[in-house]
């Protein structure tokens, strides 16, 4: 029944937004918060797959063919998954991979061919659609530079979040598969929380400020904030905050970063 799917897809996706959010290690009170924020309250009222796949993105240190499978909903989020590569976690990569190809295999007596060829179709009609409603590409950056530059931009940051290792180097990657997405909603800009919460703690609330405003290219302030932390150690958080932040901070008592270990404690 309609009304049932929908409440259980949609009190699915609330408790895996929360979950997710503590294994970034945020505060209770603010993760509950944090669903009202636009990105995270968008993909929950459109009920798109998002916010399940920030859950997978939040399982990846201890759970890494998670970055393979969500491409099977968010296909650019699959790029995350070159931290496998990075991190020479060669099977938890095949483990990913053979996980799809299963996926695949035996739901295609239920989709069939067709389903799969009408699937390709579909998106190179959107791709054209796009060129014709430039509003369909949301935010992505293609809306605004020419092909060959939002390559150029996507290649940069791919290879600025493969410099560093550890969950710094996926949190960046989280950022750059935003940056790669051709097309781009609000609630794509999930993958950003990560790097959100590496800013110290004001910048990061700045960042999440940004994202408060009416979607649209001032958003892409929050990227470069993010960006330039890349280059500006100086922008991160550092060890010395974690108590000294108090209850503003975004991050748990003690956390110098996301993913905090151990994991974050009840309260």
């Amino acid at each position: 029944p309609e009304i049932l799917a929908q409440a259980l897809w949609v009190g699915a996706s609330v408790a895996l937004g929360l979950a997710a959010l503590r294994l970034f290690g945020v505060r209770w009170r603010w993760a509950l918060l944090a669903l009202l924020w636009p990105p995270m309250f968008q993909g929950l009222l459109v009920g798109n797959v998002s916010v399940p796949a920030l859950a997978l993105f939040a399982l990846a240190p201890v759970f890494g063919p998670g970055l393979v499978l969500g491409a099977i909903s968010k296909s650019y989020t699959g790029l995350a998954a070159l931290w496998l590569v990075r991190e020479r976690r060669w099977v938890d990569l095949a483990s990913g991979i053979a996980a799809v190809i299963v996926v695949a295999a035996l739901t295609l007596p239920l989709t069939g061919v067709g389903a799969w060829r009408d699937w390709i179709e579909a998106l190179r009609l959107y791709q054209t659609s796009q060129q014709l409603v430039p509003a369909l590409y949301g935010l992505g950056l293609t809306k605004w530079l020419p092909l060959w530059a939002f390559l150029v931009v996507a290649i940069v940051a791919l290879l600025a979040a493969l410099a560093k290792g550890g969950k710094e180097g996926l949190a960046r990657l989280g950022t750059a598969t935003v940056v790669a997405s051709p097309s781009l909603w609000g609630h794509g800009i999930l993958m950003t929380v990560p790097s959100i919460l590496s800013l110290r703690p004001m910048l990061a609330w700045l960042a999440i400020a940004i994202a408060t405003v009416p979607d649209g290219i001032q958003w892409w302030w929050l990227m470069a904030l993010i960006a330039a932390s890349w280059a500006l150690p100086g922008l991160c958080r550092e060890a010395e905050e974690a108590p000294s932040a108090g209850q503003l901070d975004p991050l748990v008592s003690g956390a110098i970063g996301p993913w905090p270990t151990p994991a974050p404690p009840a309260l």
